[in-house]
């Protein structure tokens, strides 16, 4: 598997490759994760962590599933379309300085999609491997630290390896992330890391 680093770093580069496009300006953020289930290569949990600003979110999707694509990166075909079933409890961020996010009216709610799959690693034998993907536009108007934001999509990136490598199936998972902290500093105050 790609180090954590170099997935979110491909989020922008795969935007160009993918032609399912919808909109929503609330959607804040992401990562996908795939996790073995068994010995051998085949059986997954793929699962999708998506950030959506509350606030914005006025008219923003709250049900149904996420429509992903599994993809050869060899010549970026479309291998495969998955479908995520969205748990039904979401999750709000908690923020470690609630009067300042307060004051920047930040509410972050994280939807949870998932679903269990079987591969046939003979289907996905090739050596350059695949990825998922899954793209949304637009981002957040309220991202202060990225020009025109409402006018930029998220794309959400998880390379994996061949199932069959050299006529022998392998096996992996991939990085898992951990929950997203809500350190939030205000401009002009001192903040102190807990964690020191």
């Amino acid at each position: 598997m790609r180090s954590k680093l170099f997935q979110i770093s491909c989020l922008i580069c795969i935007l160009a490759f993918c032609s399912k496009y919808s909109y929503a300006s609330h959607m804040i953020g992401g990562n996908f994760e795939m996790e073995a289930l068994d010995k051998f290569p085949g059986r997954y949990r793929i699962s999708a962590f998506i950030y959506m600003d509350e606030i914005q979110n006025r008219n923003g999707p709250r049900n149904g599933d996420l429509r992903i694509g599994i993809v050869r990166k060899r010549d970026h075909t479309l291998v495969q379309d998955l479908y995520l079933i969205r748990e039904d409890k979401d999750v709000f961020l908690t923020y470690s300085n609630q009067a300042c996010a307060s004051l920047r009216s930040l509410k972050t709610r994280v939807q949870r999609y998932n679903q269990e799959i079987t591969l046939n690693p003979d289907d996905y034998d090739d050596s350059q491997g695949y990825y998922l993907t899954y793209s949304q536009c637009c981002r957040n108007p309220d991202i202060d630290n990225i020009e025109k934001p409402d006018q930029h999509g998220n794309v959400f990136y998880l390379e994996f390896p061949a199932l069959k490598q050299n006529g022998r199936l392998f096996l992996n998972s991939s990085p898992t992330f951990n929950e997203i902290n809500g350190e939030y500093i205000c401009i002009n105050t001192q903040f102190i890391d807990k964690a020191i």
